[in-house]
């Protein structure tokens, strides 16, 4: 068990590589009414009796009415797109007794962070600008994104989704949406990916073949039978792990370094091609020794550090390991 969990926080780690201008402030604690008209219109729920925290960036006059009586407005300056940690404008409150709520932003909004705060319902549909959505580690069963067509990147890892529909979101180039219920994902229409993060779901089958500019993924924790990577030839970083996998064809993938595909069914894998490859993360698969000690003559001898994780078995036993280390390779068996 504790090899297992070794290795699901190895597939995460080998994954990771993703300020305010002066603002006028008008707080009241009067109820408000707020005619919205033509304003884009955002909507969450949430049932937190703590301090909730939410991120923006747009334009122009922004208000949230916070559903407990407290309303803030400001006006947000025009950035640009690469200045979001610059630009974007955290709000804090804190509600004084638990009760479900019902907050209202209305507003020219492009970037929108609503992580960590116990939402239940996100409404994004009436903000066609959004650009930016992070709404990860709530407890949100849907989301609609349908309407969201110029979104570039979204995260909604660690709610409770059973669908997510991003065939209108084409202009997506990162999508994090692990730790969810997904037991599907189509992303054949958005070939803008470069970065995909769909591993602890549900998913049987994942189609990346018209993903050609796709550099990262992890699609580990699923119960996949299948992986076609062929067509992703600019993958740099591929994580498999905990999957039904029989089978893993790298070879066009010759610009990967990180590799972890450990705990599948594999009896074979052809890193031959892969010759920047530096951390490989084979796990517990189906290798025989001589299956292993062929795995290890083809890796190649590049410069830096370069590691390789295999399990203790009775084949890792009988295998020459030694012959990865004399390629420069550190071999980590657990």
């Amino acid at each position: 068990m504790k090899r297992v969990v070794f290795f699901k926080i190895l597939a995460v780690v080998l994954m990771m590589t993703t300020g305010c201008s002066d603002i006028t402030v008008i707080e009241t604690n009067s109820m408000m009414t707020t005619s919205y008209n033509d304003m884009t219109v955002i909507t969450m729920t949430t049932k937190t009796d703590e301090v909730i925290i939410i991120d923006v960036a747009g334009y122009g006059t922004l208000t949230i009415d916070w559903g407990d009586g407290s309303v803030e407005t400001r006006t947000l300056e025009v950035y640009s797109k690469d200045d979001w940690d610059d630009y974007k404008y955290e709000y804090r409150h804190e509600y004084s007794c638990t009760s479900l709520r019902t907050i209202t932003i209305t507003g020219k909004i492009t970037h929108l962070a609503c992580c960590n705060n116990e939402l239940t319902s996100l409404d994004v549909s009436k903000n066609t600008a959004l650009t930016y959505l992070a709404c990860s580690s709530n407890e949100l069963k849907s989301l609609d994104v349908s309407k969201n067509s110029v979104l570039t990147d979204l995260s909604c890892f660690g709610n409770q989704l059973t669908s997510l529909d991003v065939r209108k979101n084409t202009a997506l180039t990162n999508l994090s949406c692990s730790n969810n219920q997904l037991t599907s994902l189509d992303v054949r229409n958005n070939t803008a990916l470069t970065n995909l993060s769909c591993f602890s779901n549900q998913l049987t089958s994942l189609d990346v073949s018209k993903n050609t500019v796709l550099i990262k993924l992890d699609c580990s924790d699923n119960q996949l039978t299948s992986l076609d990577v062929r067509k992703n030839i600019k993958l740099t970083h591929l994580a498999c792990f905990f999957n039904q996998l029989k089978s893993l064809n790298v070879c066009n993938n010759i610009g990967l370094i990180n590799l972890g595909c450990g705990f599948n069914q594999l009896t074979s894998l052809n890193v031959s091609n892969n010759t920047v490859l530096t951390r490989l993360s084979y796990g517990e698969n189906e290798l025989t020794s001589s299956a292993l000690n062929a795995l290890f003559e083809m890796l190649h001898r590049n410069e830096g550090e370069k590691d390789i994780y295999i399990c203790k078995t009775t084949e890792t036993d009988n295998s020459d390991w030694r012959i990865a280390e004399a390629k420069g390779w550190t071999v980590y068996i657990h």
